[in-house]
């Protein structure tokens, strides 16, 4: 679950409201890509793609 989003650069957090994802909202890790590449997340049927240093600053709540 996002936990936070204040620790993301304006632009990234721009661009994850504007898909529907805030503070609250359910998101799954689908597959890491090998050689750190991307992320695949999904989360109300949909799916993208994070590179990894953009993803670090997105605080979350881990749940078995």
């Amino acid at each position: 679950m996002i936990r936070d989003l204040s620790s993301a650069p304006g632009w990234l957090r721009e661009r994850l409201f504007a898909i529907g994802l805030f503070p609250g909202v359910r998101i799954r890790v689908e597959r890491r890509m090998p050689l750190g590449g991307p992320i695949v997340v999904s989360f109300d049927g949909q799916m993208f793609a994070l590179r990894p240093k953009d993803g670090r600053p997105i605080g979350v709540e881990v749940e078995p």
